[in-house]
């Protein structure tokens, strides 16, 4: 899709400073644990700045108070930074500010000297993503797609997202993204023997109320 200036912006862009503090030390990083035995679980928003379904789907699950009654929820929104540069007369332009953060999630990059805002927020939430047993990424599209799921070629993947059961169109990459390593592939999680699984959520066009809904 072309970026134009008449884009429908349905999904209005909400002020994030009150979930900066979080509670893990890692800026806009909430973690809840239920006191019982079970998976760490992470629900991961805006690796895009734009992509504002994610947005919604995190504050809905700290406003509504959802914890888990087993194991670990950790809720983060991830690139704030290139959130918060929205402009709704160029609303395609602050998916990244220079690097695409779901791209740089290689040991190499991370534990380099190249400097950049998403490096600098992905070193920051390393730890937090090694700590997950499952990763759940919210992402969305410039192109009007209905939601589809997009998962390394493992088994626990595509598992879970039948458990789940919708969206019900699956994208699997065999071979990884073949550009760049992204969040669910990073450390233990690109491996056949990783603790759980770890898919992408494609929920439909960025700016569409009913991708926010899914």
């Amino acid at each position: 899709m072309t970026p134009t200036t008449d884009t429908a912006i349905e999904v209005v862009q909400g002020d994030l400073s009150a979930y900066r503090e979080g509670n893990t030390g890692v800026p806009y990083v909430h973690r809840f644990e239920s006191g019982k035995p079970g998976p760490h679980v992470l629900i991961n928003a805006l690796t895009h700045g734009n992509e504002i379904c994610g947005m919604v789907a995190a504050k809905h699950l700290l406003d509504t108070g959802v914890r888990p009654s087993i194991g670990t929820l950790t809720v983060s929104f991830a690139h704030v930074e290139a959130y918060d540069a929205f402009d709704a007369a160029k609303p395609f332009e602050n998916r990244q500010i220079v690097h695409n953060l779901n791209r740089i999630w290689s040991d190499e990059l991370l534990g380099g000297t190249e400097d950049s805002p998403e490096l600098r927020r992905a070193r920051e939430l390393r730890p937090v993503v090694a700590a997950a047993d499952h990763i759940l990424d919210i992402h969305s599209t410039s192109q009007d797609v209905v939601p589809f799921w997009v998962y390394p070629d493992f088994s626990r993947n595509a598992d879970a997202a039948a458990a789940i059961g919708l969206p019900s169109v699956h994208l699997v990459m065999p071979n990884g993204l073949g550009s760049g390593t992204p969040l669910i592939q990073h450390g233990a999680h690109a491996g056949a023997d990783a603790p759980g699984a770890a898919m992408v959520a494609e929920c439909g066009q960025h700016f569409k109320r009913a991708t926010a809904e899914v």
